[in-house]
């Protein structure tokens, strides 16, 4: 009877070190598996493509960013006195030229095929006060009927010029100033030299 009971314990123990150990590979088993689906997942997302960003200038790797001011350099594309537009919420160029309407959105494609080869479009990013421009440029651009360089009031929106309006962006959408006096003639180049916009790239057409 002690032989059978001594037999009966050592069954039990053995069955008792059996299963531990059975529970033990599996869970080794189960961390595997998990290691395993995690790399796959992250070998998956490796060929998924990249998230999509802010669309880039032409010939450049350069993020556009609403707000942002373009300044063409001097050339007979810009009657020798140079041109300014800033890029709406729409990643579109507003901008002020002559003829009717005076006020177009312009794809940014356009806005540089226009330019002749080796002319310099200089990126301009404010320091401040860009999200407001690009929105109060967006909603108004479409209310700059006339071109007039005599138009110097900051209020008049619908008679306008490009440095113009790049400057009334700033000043009703962000109360910023970009120059000094605001109901006067203002020139691109003042617009380019402002303190409150910073010179991120010089891109030349292609």
């Amino acid at each position: 009877m002690r032989k059978i009971l001594l037999l009966i314990s050592a069954l039990f123990v053995f069955f008792i070190v059996f299963s531990g150990l059975s529970n033990s590979v599996q869970a080794a088993e189960h961390e595997t598996q998990n290691v395993e689906n995690e790399i796959e997942s992250e070998q998956e997302k490796e060929k998924e493509p990249l998230s999509v960003g802010n669309p880039l200038y032409p010939n450049s790797t350069l993020e556009m960013y609403p707000g942002d001011v373009l300044y063409t350099s001097k050339g007979w594309s810009t009657g020798l006195v140079g041109h300014t537009v800033i890029i709406g919420t729409d990643f579109k160029v507003k901008e002020v030229l002559t003829g009717t309407p005076a006020g177009r959105s312009t794809i940014t494609k356009e806005f540089f095929d226009r330019h002749p080869t080796g002319n310099t479009i200089t990126v301009l990013r404010p320091t401040s006060g860009a999200s407001g421009a690009a929105t109060w440029a967006t909603k108004n651009i479409s209310s700059a009927q006339s071109y007039n360089l005599l138009s110097h009031n900051i209020d008049n929106i619908g008679s306008n010029y490009c440095s113009k309006f790049v400057t009334q962006a700033f000043y009703h959408g962000s109360n910023v100033s970009l120059v000094s006096s605001i109901n006067s003639l203002i020139l691109p180049s003042e617009i380019k030299s402002s303190s409150k916009l910073r010179v991120i790239a010089t891109i030349t057409a292609k």
